[in-house]
């Protein structure tokens, strides 16, 4: 259901379009649900059974990158079925941010007296666990709208298909994750000059 728009620009249209049926006029697209479902799944499994992830982050940035989703989302007509437009960028560009400080501002950095040395010491680690959380909450946000939608959706008359997951590649949940990967790389390479320049500054005024 969720099509979207790249800042101002459409999106094309193309042939990686596999509905599943599954209830009545309700659908899943492979490409547009199920694969970006398994890889969020994936992902979350990863960020609790290696890097021992916190239950209490994760849900907030699930429910920032939800809460976002669910107000940025519009409904509209696409080819006689109904849809909901979407700028998965622009949600990425929210949700990355503060993803990375809910991560990389933990205990462990708060609590020490040298915070910038405690973010530039595990800022690899934290980056591949920003990657795991904005990709999970960006697409699994996403996709919680279309699934609340749905039902409703099926019951009335005026819709002859109800496609979770939208069409494919061009829509709103997978490219969400994507684009929460590219933001979150930007975020954190960003995080990390201001944090060199500052240790810099610091170390220049030591000596």
């Amino acid at each position: 259901m969720s099509y979207i728009l790249l800042t101002g620009f459409s999106t094309f249209k193309h042939n990686f379009f596999y509905p599943i049926p599954v209830y009545e006029k309700i659908t899943v697209d492979a490409y547009g649900a199920v694969l970006p479902a398994i890889l969020s799944f994936s992902f979350i499994i990863l960020y609790f059974s290696f890097f021992k992830g916190s239950v209490l982050r994760f849900l907030g940035c699930f429910l920032f990158a939800f809460a976002l989703s669910a107000f940025s989302f519009a409904p509209t007509l696409t080819d006689d079925s109904f849809g909901l437009q979407s700028l998965p960028g622009s949600l990425a560009f929210f949700i990355s941010p503060v993803s990375i400080l809910i991560i990389f501002f933990d205990d462990y950095a708060l609590k020490t007296k040298t915070m910038l040395n405690s973010i530039s010491s595990r800022i690899g680690r934290n980056y591949i666990v920003a990657l795991l959380v904005t990709f999970s909450v960006s697409s699994l946000s996403a996709l919680s709208v279309d699934l609340i939608w749905a039902p409703f959706l099926n019951q009335s008359p005026a819709w002859n298909t109800v496609n979770i997951g939208g069409a494919g590649l061009t829509d709103g949940v997978l490219f969400s994750g994507l684009f929460a990967l590219v933001w979150t790389t930007f975020f954190v390479s960003f995080l990390a000059l201001i944090v060199e320049i500052l240790r810099t500054s610091q170390r220049k005024d030591n000596d």
